[in-house]
């Protein structure tokens, strides 16, 4: 499971609108909940993981490459958001 964090998960969050008519369309959310629950009826470890970075974007590896550069020029996924 990729941990589901505010940043696109939660009502207001930058990349929000951008995934709010796939994550209801899919039931994106309920879907997981479900997953998470049976996983860990079965006896599986569920982990969450989330991808944070500092303020500054320090410590992102590839500020300036893909994904990572739209994550430090947008201020994405910071630390404590």
């Amino acid at each position: 499971m990729i941990e589901f964090q505010n940043e696109s998960a939660k009502e207001g969050g930058k990349l929000h609108d951008a995934v709010k008519p796939v994550m209801e369309k899919t039931k994106m959310l309920t879907n997981a909940v479900a997953v998470c629950e049976a996983a860990r009826s079965k006896g599986c470890k569920v982990i969450h993981a989330p991808i944070s970075f500092a303020e500054d974007a320090n410590d992102n590896p590839n500020k300036g490459l893909g994904i990572l550069a739209g994550c430090a020029g947008y201020k994405l996924f910071t630390a404590g958001t």
